[in-house]
This record gives structure tokens, C-alpha cells and sequence, in this order.
């Protein structure tokens, strides 16, 4: 499988294990139906996997082969692209899918 695809369906599998985990143990109660809070949740990580998508193939196409990285490449820009929207999906969750 590409990179690029891979990456995308490593965020769907992992968004969908992080909705229930979420929902139960981080946000609390939500006066919402469990429909209309997944649908936020998926708006919010829509927004992110952007976000993970543009840092992890820019870094793996463009500024790795530039300063010379080679050592583990995709594994580092894809730790380095999840780690990027940690707090916008926070908030966005917090104030947005789980309110």
C-alpha cells in the first residue's frame, strides 16, 4: 500500500477506536446522541487528518530528501504528523463533538 494512502487509513482505524475511548473515559456525558457525536467527532478529525496528512507526506517527500534523511523516514514524519494536531483536536473535541 502507499505511503500517503496508509497513512490515511491508519487515522480512520485509530479515529474510530479514539471516539469510544473518548467518549468514556476523557469528555463525560454529553446531553447529544451518540450519532451527532460521532459526526462532530469526525468534522474535528477531518480537520486533523489534514493536518497529519500535510506534515507527514511534506516531510516525507520534501524536506527529508532535502537535508538527506533517510534513516526510518516515513516512520519519523508520520510519529511527527500525529503528534502535530494534538491540541487543535483537543479543544475542537472539548468544545465541539463532546459538549
Amino acid at each position: 500500500m502507499p505511503f500517503d494512502a496508509a497513512v490515511v487509513l491508519a487515522y480512520l482505524v485509530g479515529m474510530t477506536a479514539a471516539f469510544f475511548l473518548n467518549k468514556f473515559f476523557v469528555f463525560g456525558r454529553s446531553s447529544a446522541p451518540v450519532a451527532v457525536q460521532y459526526g462532530r467527532f469526525c468534522v474535528v478529525n477531518a480537520f486533523a487528518l489534514a493536518q497529519v496528512w500535510l506534515v507527514s507526506v511534506g516531510l516525507e517527500r520534501l524536506l527529508f530528501p532535502a537535508i538527506g534523511l533517510t534513516w526510518h523516514s516515513q516512520l519519523l514524519a508520520h510519529v511527527i504528523g500525529v503528534a502535530t494536531p494534538v491540541v487543535s483536536s483537543y479543544i475542537g473535541h472539548r468544545d465541539y463533538s463532546f459538549r
